[in-house]
């Protein structure tokens, strides 16, 4: 499915949070079991993670939510791990990447952004983005950020 969403009939795991807590060896066993049933019983899975470096060694596709709303769309081989973030990330995104303390989260409005209040973009930081932007699914990445481009 292009959407990288399955389709009716298709298999899903679903799993929160798979590798918190355990120890980096317990961590490599679980991600070498879920690929190999991945391959043998032709499944997707929907993870649930913090861990930016599990994500991109197990998903096509990434959604990247704060505040309970999707604010970034990315395929996996846009994540660098080890060098600086690609241009036109979302802010939060940037933020993640960054290890970067965020203030604590404000109750979401219908009109503007939900990372508003932490985003770093030049000139944003009295503003409430507005109108609120939502991601296109129909995208192979997307952003939920008007501003981000021109970052």
């Amino acid at each position: 499915n292009g959407n990288g969403l399955p389709r009716k009939g298709d298999r899903l795991l679903i799993l929160d949070e798979p590798t918190s807590s355990v120890d980096v060896l317990v961590q490599a066993e679980i991600l070498n079991l879920l690929n190999e049933f991945e391959q043998r019983f032709e499944f997707s899975y929907l993870i649930v993670s913090h861990n930016l470096a599990l994500l991109r060694n197990l998903c096509d596709i990434i959604y990247v939510i704060y505040g309970g709303e999707i604010v970034e769309k990315i395929r996996y081989d846009r994540f660098d791990l080890k060098g600086e973030p690609y241009t036109g990330m979302h802010p939060y995104t940037h933020a993640l990447f960054a290890g970067r303390e965020l203030r604590p989260l404000e109750p979401p409005h219908a009109d503007y952004c939900v990372f508003y209040n932490n985003c770093q973009i030049k000139g944003l930081t009295d503003e409430k983005c507005q109108p609120k932007q939502r991601i296109d699914d129909a995208l192979e990445a997307s952003i939920a950020c008007w501003r981000a481009a021109y970052a």
